[in-house]
């Protein structure tokens, strides 16, 4: 992964230890390195882990919690303080901060327990599926159909059923009752609680919570190839406080955006025909209705590829075909909470456990999907199915199962 800041030096750079000085692919104006995080250099091979820092996944047995690990993430301090405590050099502290986008939330007031993902994504390494993600839906609707699954694609669900003590089933668009004891909800929380099962209380908490940040993506099919091109890289804005100032007070797009580019085709050939590119731009901006921009969605696009343009990324006679997504299309499409990627923001220290849980408030009922605990992006949420399943194992008994209960 590279690292592109702007601006010039602001204080003295922190040594990073001398077996992680060179090649960490982190860059900065007048040929500065740092191995501050080498996350997500090379690919290779399917599902394999892209480049990093070495060894596998942590093994053995988890440890149990102790009281002294909740003092350990800070409680009280935010993201950008943790940061502060650590770096004296402003891009460093600007990248650590980054890491509150992972979950849609702005580092000056996200928690700082948000400091355990870039130490996990440096212990463990990014990993990367050859073929893209649609290769992860090919093989879980594999794992389902040898398991007999029945899976209905485009079958809108328009009521979970319940009575007051369980639920009972759901009901489609189209009127047919399926009748379930089970029922696990992907959902948007504030979806399920403000339609599909109403619940004036549950919904505010949940608004309470405040909008996380939503995306703006370009998704771009760019002519020939470009020397040196990681998969992975980050373009930072020079006023990341004015960024989020954007996109969390004033409600818009930030004129000055961090830009994440993710180019798969650098590593995988099949993700772009020979000779070209396939370019995924992604700048965070507010959730809401883009009709409310000072500016229209395309001419956005035109500001960031200027940005880009003006640090060294020029698309210009390179782009085939330019695909925008706006928050609308995240709430129309997928119906996401104001076309929010990660439901309820992380704004304060209670913020991580005021999240909706795994458990609904009816037996049987199951949340899971980047508004619910754990959080969101493809790890946490594979992490929520599988706290579900060990619920739904754990709150239905063997009897029930055999009589086809759950």
């Amino acid at each position: 992964m590279r690292t592109f800041f702007a601006g010039p030096l602001t204080g003295p750079v922190v040594e990073p230890p001398a077996s992680r000085r060179d090649g960490s692919g982190h860059w900065w104006p007048g040929g500065v390195s740092s191995g501050a995080g080498e996350a997500a250099g090379g690919v290779g091979g399917d599902g394999s882990r892209a480049g990093g820092v070495g060894g596998g996944g942590r093994g053995g047995a988890v440890p149990r919690a102790r009281l002294g690990d909740l003092f350990a993430v800070a409680p009280g301090r935010t993201l950008d303080a943790l940061a502060g405590r650590f770096f004296r050099d402003a891009r460093l502290r600007q990248y650590v901060d980054r890491y509150a986008t992972y979950a849609g939330s702005n580092p000056y007031r996200a928690p700082a327990a948000l400091g355990c993902v870039p130490a996990i994504e440096h212990g463990d390494g990014g990993w990367y599926v050859r073929g893209g993600l649609p290769r992860l839906a090919d093989a879980l609707a594999a794992a389902l159909d040898k398991a007999g699954v029945d899976v209905r694609t485009e079958t809108e669900i328009t009521e979970v059923i319940a009575d007051a003590d369980r639920v009972r089933g759901v009901r489609t668009a189209g009127g047919e009752v399926v009748r379930a004891d089970v029922v696990v909800v992907n959902a948007d929380a504030a979806s399920l609680y403000g339609r599909l099962l109403p619940d004036r209380a549950r919904l505010r908490r949940i608004a309470g919570l405040g909008l996380s940040s939503s995306a703006f993506l370009m998704l771009a099919a760019v002519e020939g190839r470009t020397e040196g091109m990681p998969h992975h890289s980050i373009v930072f804005s020079g006023d990341y406080r004015r960024e989020f100032g954007d996109i969390f007070d004033r409600r818009r797009p930030p004129e000055d955006p961090t830009v994440y580019i993710g180019c798969p085709s650098a590593h995988d050939a099949t993700m772009a025909p020979a000779g070209a590119e396939s370019w995924s731009m992604l700048v965070n901006v507010p959730a809401g209705d883009p009709a409310r921009w000072p500016m229209p969605p395309e001419a956005y696009a035109e500001l960031v590829l200027e940005r880009l343009a003006s640090r060294g990324h020029d698309l210009s006679g390179r782009l085939r075909f330019l695909d925008l997504l706006t928050p609308a299309d995240l709430r129309d499409r997928y119906g996401a909470w104001g076309g929010a990627i990660y439901g309820g923001a992380y704004g304060g220290p209670l913020a991580p456990f005021r999240r909706p849980g795994n458990r609904g408030p009816r037996r049987g009922l199951y949340l899971v999907g980047g508004s619910a605990h754990p959080g969101g992006g493809l790890p946490l949420v594979a992490m929520g199915g599988r706290i579900v399943a060990e619920l739904v194992a754990r709150d239905f008994s063997r009897s029930d199962r055999r009589r086809g209960r759950a």
